[in-house]
């Protein structure tokens, strides 16, 4: 079976060249290739632990000046788990292409 290009940039110079195999939003109408796909997931979600990690920085603003100890742990612990998703995130976007 014999796929269309991927609609990736196709208003652009440098179109996507590769061959498209996934429906994203499943109207059949923009179809986009694996790793564009991958990539939009990909994005997605650091958007998304990235936003959390902003309202974890703000409630670290309001634990420090209340100085409650376990609160500024279990923040820690939060803030951590951002920079740990983050992390990862980012190593399987380099990864998409490879």
């Amino acid at each position: 079976m014999s796929f269309p290009k991927c609609q990736v940039g196709s208003k652009t110079d440098h179109p996507c060249e590769n061959e498209a195999s996934v429906d994203p939003f499943g109207t059949g109408e923009y179809m986009v290739c694996e790793q564009h796909y991958k990539l939009s997931e990909i994005s997605n979600e650091e958007c998304e632990w990235s936003i959390a990690r902003e309202y974890v920085g703000g409630f670290a603003k309001l634990a420090k000046v209340i100085d409650v100890d376990p609160l500024n742990s279990v923040i820690d612990l939060a803030w951590a788990e951002c920079e740990l998703r983050l992390s990862a995130l980012e190593a399987q976007r380099k990864m998409v292409w490879e």
